[in-house]
């Protein structure tokens, strides 16, 4: 090898390798003068020399990357050069490097067709390669070649990008389809073979419209043109219901999302298809149970809702008239009797309610309001309560609420005090003698937030340890005794679980058998401008007697024994009202004379409640403003929204006691002032 070692400085242009293959020693001579010193594209030459074929070759393999072959054609043999040449392009695959034949005899030319089987690039004779002739060509060639080189390196990658883009096609789990600019399928994947029943021969050069029913093609062409008109990746035909073909004629739906995309300067179009066929049928099953479920549902309330009004209605003449025999004088006999029956009433009442709000909550029914509230006072109310409830009982009672609770708070009254008399109720029930205490702390008072925990104490029983994680679902006590000894459903824990996290709380607690329990609590409040004055507003208090003197009242109620019991309940707030027995009869009086307020029963024969209120509304008359009551043994979850949807202004469920009346009456005297 002549012409000197290759420099491995990177500043200095790396050179170009140049094979001259002569076995003429002045023509190997003559040529490393002549190019020795020429440098092509600002790169100097490398020359190396070779005497035979067989020499060549193993340069050749030593140096892979030589750019230039100056050939001659005789050498130990008559055809050495061009074996060499055979060696080259069939053994070494290299088709970059140019290959120039020269030969020592003028008139020889090679014919053609041995230069193109060759692929030899050129033909001289050696007496007609002068210097600048020579140069010229070795110029000229070695341009070529790193043309060459540069079209190989681009056309690797592309080879690279279109294995990588194939074998991503084909991994892809869905079918994936090429559309061309005209609709014209140029690829397709495997999983479309198998999705559409078609080999890839079948369908490549056809339109795309072969894969859709024949009754959706025309709309499906508009998509398209719409599609290539305005490329982006989205859904195609987003809410429609769209379908593809099979080979065999048979459809199925299927889910389609477009790309646009650029390959080797041709704009064309990946679809990729699902079918949904099995998500089909998964959701029509899923909203068929879903519509089974809807309908168990409405059919469990309704019962409820049919059970409750049928129960409250007789239960309302039991806890009436027992009220109102308390309230006549009896024996002591007599009294431990009628205390008796009520008591049972209120349990039995107990239990419906339990009953129904364990069913709204399940239901989802179940809301919490944020209205103004006492804390405090509904602590105490709750205490005195179960002091009452507790007064057969060697009970101790206390309450402690921390100085740091804000006196303005924002929940759900009715709630927290449900919660707290539930909690309470228990305590009493599992504790024979010692103490009951309640308690409420600051936990948390941030951002308009303010945390309370309450927790009710008591020297009770106990509660096992691994009865506690069951302990707030529903139905569940402490052992099956329990409910023999102590009465109760087991839902009212339950229910105060759910009640506490709607109002953004949680529950637990902590016990020890024999040494007593701690239920405690957590509800979030938020801060009120003012003090709550909603206790007080809502204090029953008994009209006037001036008042009562002057009102007129109507009452509708087709149940004899409830307008028995609502007459001496009237009776016992000062008051007397007209009654009448339907609601036919209601609306006849209402359009004929005025009253001050009505007592409106919701269901009665031929025309109920709410229609009798719709006509006195929607008409002019004597009482189109007239305050109408609701009173009404649907107690469900949404019936006072209900009522008051239709008219009403005030609600009052059955069965109620002469104290309830009283309060809903004086929210009907606040009005007046």
């Amino acid at each position: 090898m002549f012409g000197g070692d290759q420099t491995t400085d990177p500043a200095v242009p790396r050179a170009w390798k140049v094979l001259v293959v002569d076995d003429d020693t002045e023509v190997q001579a003559v040529t490393r003068v002549t190019l020795g010193t020429l440098e092509a594209e600002g790169r100097p030459l490398q020359l190396i020399m070779a005497s035979s074929g067989a020499q060549a070759r193993v340069l050749f393999q030593q140096h892979p990357d030589i750019a230039l072959v100056l050939l001659d054609v005789v050498m130990e043999t008559e055809t050495s050069g061009l074996d060499f040449v055979r060696f080259v392009r069939e053994e070494m695959r290299n088709r970059s490097a140019r290959i120039v034949l020269r030969t020592g005899q003028p008139g020889e030319t090679p014919p053609l067709d041995i230069m193109a089987e060759y692929e030899i690039d050129d033909y001289r004779t050696k007496t007609e390669l002068t210097y600048e002739r020579l140069t010229i060509l070795v110029s000229a060639s070695l341009r070529t070649h790193a043309l060459l080189l540069k079209m190989e390196a681009q056309a690797r990658v592309v080879q690279a990008s279109e294995i990588r883009f194939r074998g991503l096609l084909e991994a892809a789990p869905d079918a994936m389809i090429i559309i061309g600019a005209n609709g014209s399928i140029e690829l397709i994947n495997a999983q479309a073979e198998k999705l559409f029943g078609y080999a890839r021969a079948e369908l490549i050069g056809k339109t795309v419209e072969a894969l859709v029913p024949e009754r959706l093609q025309v709309t499906h062409r508009h998509h398209r043109a719409d599609f290539v008109e305005r490329p982006k990746v989205r859904p195609m035909g987003a809410g429609l219901q769209l379908y593809g073909r099979r080979k065999d004629g048979s459809e199925f739906p299927v889910e389609i999302s477009l790309s646009p995309l650029e390959i080797e300067g041709e704009r064309v179009v990946t679809a990729t298809v699902r079918d949904v066929t099995a998500r089909k049928q998964a959701e029509e099953e899923l909203k068929r149970a879903r519509d089974d479920a809807l309908k168990a549902s409405r059919t469990k309330s309704e019962f409820l809702a049919n059970m409750s009004h049928e129960i409250r209605t007789p239960m309302n003449g039991i806890m009436g008239m027992t009220e109102l025999l308390l309230d006549t004088t009896l024996d002591d006999a007599q009294r431990d009797a009628a205390e008796t029956i009520q008591y049972s009433a209120r349990t039995l009442l107990t239990i419906i309610n339990d009953i129904l709000d364990i069913s709204k909550i399940e239901a989802g029914m179940m809301q919490v309001e944020a209205a103004p509230l006492d804390l405090r006072e509904i602590v105490r109310r709750a205490v005195q309560i179960g002091r009452e409830a507790g007064s057969a009982k060697s009970l101790e009672f206390s309450a402690a609420i921390d100085d740091k609770v804000p006196p303005a708070l924002r929940g759900d009254p009715v709630r927290l005090s449900q919660v707290l008399t539930n909690l309470i109720s228990n305590a009493i029930k599992f504790t024979e003698r010692g103490q009951v205490a309640v308690s409420a702390r600051l936990v948390r008072d941030t951002a308009g937030e303010v945390f309370v925990r309450f927790a009710v104490t008591d020297s009770g029983i106990g509660i096992p340890r691994d009865v506690v994680p069951r302990l707030f679902q529903p139905f569940v006590q402490a052992d099956g005794s329990t409910t023999r000894k102590y009465g109760g459903t087991g839902l009212g824990l339950a229910i105060s679980r759910r009640l506490v996290e709607l109002m953004g709380g949680e529950i637990g607690v902590d016990s020890e058998p024999g040494k007593g329990s701690t239920f405690w609590f957590t509800v979030r409040f938020t801060r009120d401008a003012a003090p709550a004055q909603a206790e007080a507003a809502t204090a029953a208090t008994a009209p006037t007697p001036q008042a009562a003197s002057r009102w007129r009242i109507l009452a509708a109620e087709d149940n004899p024994v409830n307008k028995m019991v609502a007459q001496h309940q009237l009776k016992r707030c000062g008051l007397q009202a007209e009654f009448v027995d339907n609601g036919r009869d209601a609306l006849s009086a209402l359009q004929k004379e005025h009253y001050d307020f009505v007592l409106m029963d919701c269901q009665m024969p031929d025309l109920d409640g709410y229609g009798v209120t719709a006509e006195v509304r929607n008409h002019d008359g004597p009482n189109q403003d007239t305050w109408i009551i609701a009173m009404t043994a649907h107690a469900m979850g949404g019936d006072r929204e209900k009522c008051l949807a239709a008219g009403m202004n005030d609600y009052i469920a059955k069965p109620f006691t002469t104290d309830a009346l009283r309060e809903v009456i004086s929210r009907f005297e606040a009005t007046r002032h």
